[in-house]
């Protein structure tokens, strides 16, 4: 709740009028312009407070006014437009105006900044148009002028894309979130510093338009190049608006009429919509209310919005005099005001959510409901102007200009009285129990900023001025200033500067604005300094409980005084909170109880962010403890992570639940009970981190609800009781949800809270009210032994010491007492604590329900059910609501009586019992008579065909009316039953044929005689108990034939059996005993075992008695019926009977079924001799059933099974079921050779990959060096991992000597094939227990001699290469003699590759004949021809060189078509592709 407080501009010459006035954006500095006779036009700059800037010389003029005001948006800059076209510019510390030279002649009519202050726009009455820019000096430079011949009064810039907003993330950084601030109370920082202004480099347009005052508008670009956009067909223009974000304009004219338009990228305007206002035109004004909201006034006492983006339009009234004449909107409180003819001030407050989003979460801005009227002020004389600067309004109203400043009202509580402020200068003074109620206005001479009380008075203070006031009785008040029934008289006023004042008794406690703790007289003399050492910082919070002062410095310093002596002193010892407190910012209130002895204390974070935890120092302990309000529980101060990081307790419920993610605002403990703590909380806005708000007992400035609220923060706030134990813990004892009426708390005195009502409480309410306490229910009158005795209990019970709760109130006889006890049982939820209280109020029929309430599981639920009896309705419900048990909320409203409630909880939560809960709404509207909605009723509880007849009985007429007219078939046939027993048949036979009751209506057609008639009626609806009633009736007439037909279609099989039997109509037997049920088939069988056996094999099967079925299949010989009656025979089936149905298949050489027969009742060994014997296939359904499970047999016979089913697998060549059913049996070897078998070589890697066994691993990679790994790289990888995993390094090392020879010989890359072999003599090198060491050792050697030799070939390839040609023919030649007494001519180095590099040496150097010699050596050496080791292109030049013919045309004897194409391309230079050696990487 707050008021705008109005501060009169001390114009220098008062004789002077206010011609306009315009704020600075960044800077709390108003420009005036003025005009008077004696002075002419003049200029004044003033400050916030309305005091003119010294030491600057104002510009005037003796004959010319002052027509335009422009502050530079950022600078401290100031630019005058004179009615002689001249211009002024002030630069801030300049105590001079400086004259611009332009080429206005006219006077100026326009002047305007861009919106980051590159470009100034001047235009004059005569159509000049220039464009400016500000130097770093401060000077104004032309940078464009155009002549528009026609008079210009309005312009906007055009906006750029919107960006980040640098001013507010800084405002954030610095101090929080300045809405959630709002939002929750009016703490703000106190060490944070000044609040400086940031403003980012951002994009801005120069590009603008602009309207002269014939209704044209133009658009002019950066350069000034201007061009028509608009005609308003000679309409004048009122006023010409930017959107914020957007590319679109609106226009106001004179008409009056509100154009909007979209800007094109040229400047070129579309019209979008036109709206035609009424109202009078020359006092049609419009403003910006909001991104993309449109605020207009058309001369009347409304305030019409029109949102742009959705077209919506509302109108904003209120109880104004006069008409509207100017508007105003503040974008940072989301505030629009008005000013009238007649000197009000409206403001209106938007509280949507997307207030400052244009309408983008969906809401729109043009909804009177999002609106709401706040307390505006009256001013003297008519409103020409409104402007808003920052936060402060300046009003001009031509003689006076007025500076409007938010003050927020102040209230405070101290002993039984409170104050609280109702206007500037007026306080409510009023004393509340136990004192008796008086209450009184006191006017004061000051305009109050703080306010604070005690007993017998009351101090107020302004900026710099301190007020007491002394509180007399009303028979001493006849010569004061009187109000209602209560007095005060003045004790002093003085000069003071206050930040914060506390009374004590004939003492005022004052901290100055200078962060000085004076205790004065109440006259204002000094009596003590109390003084903080330098270390610990200035005193920035304080309050009083009691005669105890508490008070905290900027560094966190907490100290209390005792002023009870004749001089302050300090009582215990101080405390460092920044040093114990992990992210310490600054203290926001701390507060002591009455005895000094506790102290609780509320801080912010280092971001200034308010912590969710509330601290208590125990100072007798010196300790600190803390509860979490975020979390519901305590806490460890060591803990310095986010509320929603932390845990929360999921076991604890109740009271706890109802404070979580909730701030304190306001703590303050008890005036007389030392163990009593309160807080207010408020819920945390999650969307944004929301900040506390710091207050005192003494002194609260108050928020007001509407002004404050927003929808994406829900008002919910509560008030919280503490009782602070002896172990220093802090133990939560009730929580209570306070109205919408209350806005905050002020104090506590048992068994009272003392509460400030929100500003739209009712002028007969009193703004201070007292809430009485839940455990004081019933007991606000209660003596003084009685408080402290529930207040014991209170705090025993919550601390669980049942022993000392009792023991606190066994003297108490008062049955108010104990009723009070009860209803805090509820609260608590302790059950065994009630019975003692219902026993001692002789409360008989609460304990017999409690008792019987024992059954509900849900703790909640019993104590609901203790609440109703106790007559707690809401907390009952509540507590319903909570364990979901909404059957018991709608049982206990359905029993207050409150059926429509009791309806909509069952609609919504309970559906399974709505039927149950309507019908007895209809049973208690029969009982209080109302017939007409009882049936109403019962026809929504779907009960009325059972209980419509019971309610109109007595009324045979109205029952006739409603069973005709609703047509429903049971009612139908319970009329048709009355009227049958009145006798009127006919129309009885009616109403059954309408209610389709085939079985009322063959009946009575039967006793009428009329057979035919029945029997058609039973033919064509089929109703079974019409056909069975009409076929006794057949029977009895002697008509046998037609009763079977009539027996069979109403499905009564034994009757019809019975008479077919009775007359032998076998025929009929046989079919009828295939529908009839199990029992009747099996009498049927037995009558058919003479003279239709096969009818009674099947028969005897169908009904189940399969042993039966059998031996008389045997009997009889009827083979055929075996095979179906084998079908249904399982492991459970008489063993006796499966073999002989076995031994009859394999009599019939039927070995399939007979093994699938022995598979099925779990005869596998004979099963499996059956397959082996006779070659039956094992198909996967066969080997599953003769599979045994785990645990049905011993594992060993279970393995065996396996495996002979494996075995037989294997022999039918069915490889991959072999494998299953080995794995299955855990033979794991056999199953891989099942799988080798197979030649399934991806599964075969599967299952190596997965036994992760050694042998399996050599097996699979055995079985994949069969297989063409030389083109598949995969397989070739697989091969070394394989034998790598089964350490089998020297069929490995085996694996890569051939890998070498494969090299050699497809490839001639011997470089590759000599580490192959380095790869083969490392694995050998790994084998550390050889199996033959010999043999090892030998192959050893042979691998490393190979290597060896195809080394000294690489070399002599490289000898070749670097030309050394001698020296590489005589290593040719010694390699050639070494190989022929190797072992074996052709092993790793081949003849014909050395003699080829020969070749290939000579060709390059053209050495035909040498070469030619060469390839005859090849050919003698080995006998194969030239092209095996020598590419086609070097035989090709060789025959060129000689002459002869190519080698392509010689006979296929020396090179074949095919060995050249084989070979073509692989000479020791070509590799047509990289070889499979490649694929696994090993060195090159």
């Amino acid at each position: 709740m707050s008021l705008y407080f109005d501060y009169k501009v001390q114009n220098p010459d008062l004789a002077a009028i206010n011609l306009g006035v315009d704020w600075h954006h960044q800077h709390s500095l108003l420009a005036v312009s003025s005009y008077s006779e004696n002075k002419g036009g003049f200029v004044s700059i003033y400050d916030e407070l309305g005091e003119a800037l010294p030491d600057i010389s104002w510009p005037s003029h003796p004959m010319a006014q002052v027509t335009s005001l422009a502050w530079h948006p950022l600078r401290k800059a100031l630019v005058i437009g004179w009615e002689n076209g001249e211009l002024r510019v002030w630069g801030g510390g300049d105590p001079e105006f400086v004259t611009v030279q332009s080429p206005h002649q006219a006077p100026v009519t326009v002047l305007q900044w861009s919106h980051a202050g590159g470009r100034l726009v001047s235009a004059d009455a005569a159509g000049a148009l220039l464009g400016w820019k500000m130097d770093s000096r401060g000077q104004l430079l032309s940078v464009f002028h155009v002549e528009m011949r026609e008079p210009l009064g309005h312009v906007t810039f055009r906006r750029p894309a919107p960006g980040v907003d640098i001013t507010g993330l800084a405002k954030a950084a610095v101090a929080g979130d300045e809405h959630a601030l709002d939002l929750l109370s009016s703490w703000r920082p106190r060490t944070a510093g000044a609040r400086t202004s940031i403003q980012g480099a951002q994009p801005e347009s120069l590009c603008f338009y602009i309207g002269s005052f014939s209704g044209k508008i133009f658009h002019c670009n950066e350069e000034g190049i201007c061009m028509e956009v608009l005609s308003t067909d000679g309409s004048q223009l009122r006023r010409v608006l930017h959107h914020e974000h957007l590319p679109q304009l609106a226009v106001l004219t004179d008409v009056p009429s509100l154009g909007h338009f979209s800007c094109e990228p040229s400047g070129q305007l579309s019209e979008i919509v036109k709206v035609k206002l009424v109202g009078r035109p020359q006092d049609a004004c419009a403003e910006w209310a909001g991104p993309g909201l449109v605020a207009v006034a058309a001369g009347d006492a409304t305030v019409r919005l029109w949102d742009l983006a959705s077209g919506e339009s509302c109108i904003l009234s209120a109880d104004a005099t006069g008409t509207v004449t100017s508007l105003a909107y503040c974008p940072q409180k989301v505030l629009l005001c008005a000013g009238t003819s007649l000197g009000q001030v409206l403001m209106w407050r938007r509280t949507t959510a997307d207030a400052g989003s244009g309408g983008a979460t969906g809401s729109s801005g043009a909804d009177s409901d999002n609106w709401i009227l706040l307390r505006g002020c009256q001013l003297h004389g008519s409103i020409k102007q409104l402007s808003w600067g920052g936060t402060l309004l300046a009003a001009n109203t031509i003689t006076t200009v007025f500076i409007l400043r938010e003050q927020r009202l102040c209230a405070a509580y101290t002993d039984t009285v409170s104050t609280v402020q109702i206007s500037p200068n007026v306080l409510q003074v009023q004393t509340l129990p136990p004192a008796p109620m008086h209450y009184m206005e006191l006017k004061v001479d000051l305009q109050v900023s703080g306010v604070a009380v005690s007993s017998q008075h009351i101090a107020a203070w302004s900026a710099r001025t301190l007020a007491v006031y002394q509180l007399l009785p009303p028979s001493e008040g006849a010569t004061s200033v009187t109000a209602a029934n209560m007095a005060a008289k003045s004790v002093a006023t003085f000069a003071c500067e206050v930040d914060t004042c506390v009374l004590y008794e004939e003492n005022l406690v004052v901290l100055s604005v200078g962060a000085k703790l004076d205790i004065r007289t109440l006259h204002g003399t000094i009596k003590q300094t109390l003084s903080l050492g330098a270390a610990e910082g200035q005193p920035i919070v304080m309050s009083l409980c009691g005669s105890f002062l508490t008070v905290a410095s900027s560094l966190g310093i907490v100290r209390l005084w005792n002023l009870s002596h004749r001089e302050a002193k300090q009582h215990g010892r101080s405390r460092n909170l920044d040093d114990e407190l992990p992210d310490f910012g600054e203290v926001m209130l701390a507060c002591s109880n009455c005895t000094g002895t506790r102290v609780s204390i509320t801080v912010a974070r280092s971001n200034f962010q308010p912590d969710p935890r509330l601290y208590v120092w125990d100072m007798e302990a010196d300790t600190l403890s803390c509860y979490d309000t975020d979390l519901g529980r305590m806490d460890s101060l060591g803990s310095n992570e986010e509320p929603n990081s932390l845990p929360v307790m999921s076991g604890d419920s109740g009271i706890c639940a109802e404070i979580r993610g909730r701030l304190v605002v306001v703590h303050c403990w008890d005036c007389e009970e030392p163990r009593l703590l309160v807080c207010q909380a408020k819920r945390i806005p999650r969307s944004k981190e929301a900040t506390l708000g710091r207050a005192s007992s003494a002194t609260v400035s108050v928020t007001s609800a509407h002004e404050n609220s927003a929808p994406s923060i829900p008002k919910e706030d509560v008030l919280v009781t503490f009782f602070s134990t002896d172990e220093s813990a802090l133990v939560l004892h009730d929580v209570i949800s306070l109205k919408s009426e209350f806005s905050i708390l002020l104090g506590v005195r048992c068994p009272h809270y003392i509460l400030l009502r929100s500003s739209d409480c009712t002028q007969e309410q009193q703004p201070v009210d007292t809430l009485l306490m839940r455990d004081f229910e019933g007991l606000s009158d209660c003596d003084r032994t009685t408080r402290d005795a529930i207040l014991t209990f209170s705090y025993q019970l919550s601390a669980g010491n049942m022993d000392e709760a009792f023991r606190a109130i066994r003297a108490i006889r008062s049955e108010a007492v104990w009723s009070s006890l009860a209803r805090m049982c509820v609260k608590t939820r302790r059950l065994d604590v009630a019975w003692v209280c219902l026993g001692h109020m002789q409360h008989g029929r609460a304990a017999f329900i409690l008792r019987q309430a024992a059954n509900e599981p849900e703790l909640e639920a019993r104590v609901g059910i203790l609440a109703l009896q106790l007559g707690l309705r809401d907390e009952a419900m509540q507590l319903f609501r909570q364990c979901g048990r909404h059957d018991l909320e709608a049982r206990a409203l359905r029993s207050l009586g409150q059926w429509e409630e009791a309806l909509k909880v069952t609609e919504q939560h309970d559906r399974i019992h709505l039927r149950n809960m309507r019908h007895r709404y209809a049973l208690n509207l029969e009982a209080r008579g109302d017939r007409r909605a009882a049936l109403q009723a019962l026809e929504r509880a779907d009960t009325h065909r059972s209980h419509a007849p019971r309610l109109l009985t007595d009324n045979p007429r109205a029952l006739e009316a409603y069973v005709l007219r609703d047509r429903d078939p049971q009612l139908l046939r319970w009329w048709a039953q009355y009227l049958e027993s009145m006798g009127q048949l006919d129309e009885a036979l009616s109403l059954y044929r309408e209610a389709n009751d085939f079985y009322c209506l063959v009946r009575v057609l039967c006793f009428r005689g009329d057979l035919d008639g029945a029997a058609e009626v039973a033919q064509s609806s089929g109703d079974p108990a019409a056909c069975y009633h009409l076929a006794r009736q057949l029977e009895s007439q002697g008509q046998s034939t037609e009763a079977v037909g009539f027996y069979s279609r109403a499905h009564a099989y034994s009757n019809a059996i019975r008479i077919c039997k009775e007359q032998g109509l076998d025929d009929q037997l046989w079919n009828l005993s295939l529908l009839a049920g199990p029992r009747d088939q099996l009498d049927v069988a037995r009558y058919f075992e003479k003279s239709f056996p096969d009818r009674a094999v099947r028969l005897y099967h169908r009904a189940g008695m399969i042993h039966q079925a059998v031996n008389l299949a045997f009997r009889t010989q009827q083979y055929n019926a075996l095979q179906y009656i084998a079908i249904d025979l399982d492991a459970k089936s008489d063993p006796e009977l499966v073999q002989k149905c076995a031994q009859f298949f394999f009599e019939n050489k039927q070995y399939e079924k007979a093994v699938d027969l022995l598979a099925v009742t779990k005869q596998h060994v004979e099963a499996l001799e059956l397959c082996l014997e006779h070659n039956v296939p094992v198909t996967e359904e066969l080997a599953e059933k003769l599979t045994l499970a785990k645990g049905e047999t011993d594992e060993a016979t279970r393995v065996h099974v396996l495996e002979k089913v494996a075995e037989c697998a294997i022999v039918q060549a069915n490889y991959h079921l072999a494998a299953k059913k080995f794995l299955q049996a855990g033979s794991t070897v056999k199953a891989m050779k099942a799988l080798l078998k197979s030649g399934d070589t991806e599964r075969i890697i599967y299952f190596a990959t997965t036994s992760r066994q050694r042998d399996i691993y050599v097996m699979a990679a055995n079985y994949l060096q069969s297989l063409d790994w030389q083109s598949d790289p995969e397989i070739l990888k697989n091969i070394v991992a394989f034998y790598t995993k089964g350490h089998a390094y020297d069929l490995l090392a085996n694996f890569y000597v051939a890998c070498a020879q494969v090299e050699v010989d497809e490839y001639r890359n011997y470089e590759k094939a000599l580490g192959a072999l380095g790869e083969a003599s490392r694995c050998l090198a790994r084998v550390t227990n050889p199996k033959d060491p010999s043999q090892h050792a030998r192959a050893v050697e042979t691998v490393t001699q190979r290597a060896a030799l195809v080394k000294r070939f690489i070399d002599v390839l490289r000898l070749f290469a670097r030309g050394e040609k001698e020296t590489a023919e005589t290593q040719c030649t010694s390699l050639i003699h070494q190989i022929e007494e190797g072992p074996s001519p052709e092993g790793p180095l081949r003849r014909g590759d050395v003699l080829a590099a020969v070749v290939e040496d000579r060709a390059a150097r053209q050495d035909w004949n040498g070469a030619r010699n060469i390839l005859d050596q090849i050919r003698q050496l080995t006998g194969d021809p030239p092209a095996r080791y020598v590419s086609i292109s070097t035989l090709e030049a060789i025959a060129n060189g000689l002459g002869l013919p190519s080698p392509s045309t010689q006979p296929v004897h020396e090179i074949g078509d095919e060995e050249v194409e084989e070979e073509e391309g692989l000479g020791t230079g070509a590799r047509p592709g990289t070889s499979y050696a490649s694929s696994y990487g090993y060195p090159l």
